[in-house]
């Protein structure tokens, strides 16, 4: 991602800082995050466009994304920019909803059930419906 900065201004909560624009869309797992143009702030969050949390549905639907073709905890961690205090806590949930199976025989490898792909599968209409 490129910023090109700008003169430094102030954000919405009143304090200054360097701002720079977006001179690329930026795309995260296959969705647009930032577009051509998106202003950022230096210091902040994130861009102002964009949520500064994600939901308990969506990161759980993000670990079912990774793990379609099985994936060990470093790599969800990673992918799903998650430490590995949360990542357990997920991993328990969605393996015993059934979303989710591990497979020993492969070094305790993480891979979404039919079950899960079902369920990621009804995430992404709904997010399509709303327009996210």
């Amino acid at each position: 991602m490129h910023v090109s900065c700008t003169q430094p201004e102030i954000d919405p909560d009143g304090c200054s800082s360097a701002a720079g624009l977006i001179d690329k869309p930026y795309i995260l797992q296959g969705k647009t995050i930032l577009s051509e143009g998106s202003k950022i702030f230096a210091g902040w969050r994130g861009a102002l466009n964009m949520p500064s949390r994600r939901s308990k549905a969506q990161i759980m639907s993000d670990i079912l994304e990774i793990c379609i073709d099985g994936a060990n905890k470093t790599k969800i961690v990673y992918n799903a920019n998650l430490n590995f205090k949360m990542l357990n806590s997920y991993l328990d949930a969605l393996t015993k909803k059934g979303l989710l199976h591990v497979r020993k025989d492969h070094g305790n490898e993480y891979v979404t059930t039919e079950e899960g792909i079902r369920m990621l599968e009804t995430c992404r209409s709904i997010d399509l419906e709303l327009g996210q």
